[in-house]
């Protein structure tokens, strides 16, 4: 049945149907890690002169996957299992050199060639400095930072005295819930905890909310329907970004 089942999504897939890969890989995803894992173990030492890992292996398998899928033809009389084998063969042949795959050191180019005839600025040139890039990121992250500081203390002047100080106690100095009771006078590490729950949600919704949107705009789709039950029902979210991003580019076409 699994048989048939993954010729269909094969067919489905290159008729336009995005999650047909999803079924496919979910479907054969075992078979593959066992692939990749005897493969590796059966060409380590290559494995380790080429500086390649099983999970490098494990994402070429996916792609294979995907090449397996759009030139997949029942008419052949193969099984997709079968099908399969020759772009993984291929890819990961590839990855060590093997059987008339170029090699990654004999297709290289020289660093000291010029981008463009006429041009004075050679490959290396285009090579990122990563002290530079550092550098451009720490700013950007300071000058991120002093931004949300600032909306921070635009959106706790909104709040009651009593609920800015307790967040300014517990988060600003980093003091635990007894210690905020004691430093505020309040009944209780209890009582503490209660203003700070009052507080933090008063800071979700009204006045405080519209501050800070701007910088909840970073939650993106990546970090929603996370959980165990929008896994069951939708795959990974790694699956899911896929999709998505086939679904665009099919639109696009």
């Amino acid at each position: 049945m699994e048989i048939l089942a993954n010729g269909q999504d094969a067919i489905n897939y290159q008729e336009g149907d995005p999650a047909a890969l999803t079924r496919l890989w979910e479907r054969n995803k075992r078979f593959l890690y066992r692939y990749c894992m005897r493969f590796y173990n059966a060409c380590k030492p290559l494995c380790d002169r080429c500086g390649i890992e099983q999970e490098d292996l494990y994402q070429e398998s996916f792609l294979a996957l995907i090449e397996a899928a759009q030139a997949f033809d029942p008419g052949k009389g193969y099984r997709f299992i079968t099908w399969l084998g020759f772009p993984l063969k291929n890819r990961f042949n590839g990855l060590l050199g093997r059987k008339g795959a170029p090699r990654p050191l004999n297709s290289c180019e020289s660093l000291d060639e010029l981008i463009t005839d006429g041009e004075t600025d050679t490959r290396e040139a285009l090579i990122p400095d990563p002290a530079a890039q550092e550098a451009f990121e720490n700013v950007e992250a300071s000058i991120y930072n002093k931004q949300l500081h600032t909306a921070l203390d635009a959106a706790m002047d909104t709040l009651e005295p009593k609920h800015q100080d307790i967040l300014k106690c517990r988060y600003y100095e980093g003091k635990t819930l007894k210690a905020c009771a004691d430093a505020l006078s309040l009944p209780s590490a209890y009582y503490a905890r209660s203003l700070v729950c009052t507080a933090l949600q008063r800071m979700r919704r009204g006045q405080a909310f519209r501050i800070l949107k701007r910088f909840l705009a970073d939650t993106s789709a990546v970090y929603t329907a996370t959980g165990f039950s929008a896994w069951k029902h939708n795959g990974s979210i790694e699956e899911r970004i896929i999709e998505r991003a086939e679904r665009k580019l099919t639109a696009s076409l």
